[in-house]
């Protein structure tokens, strides 16, 4: 999980961040300087902290050739950014 997902998905629904720690499956993403460049990129294109991050995070890596898919219950946000996701309202 990108940990600026996180906090942003905590903005949203308080309380969730609790849920969230508890999840021994679900492993935090440190954010670097290339992961703070690309998420400032996304930002500049009016795309929220949280939404760029996780973005991201599921584009293709040298360690994730395939990427990640994102799992979320505003899938509207990633409309048209490239990556795969998994809505949770259904």
């Amino acid at each position: 999980m990108p940990i600026v997902s996180v906090l942003e998905a905590e903005r949203r629904r308080p309380g969730i961040i609790d849920y969230l720690g508890v999840l021994d499956t679900l492993n935090t993403l440190d954010a670097d300087y290339a992961a703070a460049h690309a998420i400032a990129e996304l930002y500049r294109r009016d795309i929220p902290f949280g939404v760029a991050e996780a973005v991201h995070a599921a584009r293709p890596t040298v360690e994730r050739p395939e990427g990640a898919l994102i799992a979320t219950v505003a899938p509207e946000s990633y409309e048209g950014l490239g990556v795969p996701v998994m809505d949770l309202n259904s």
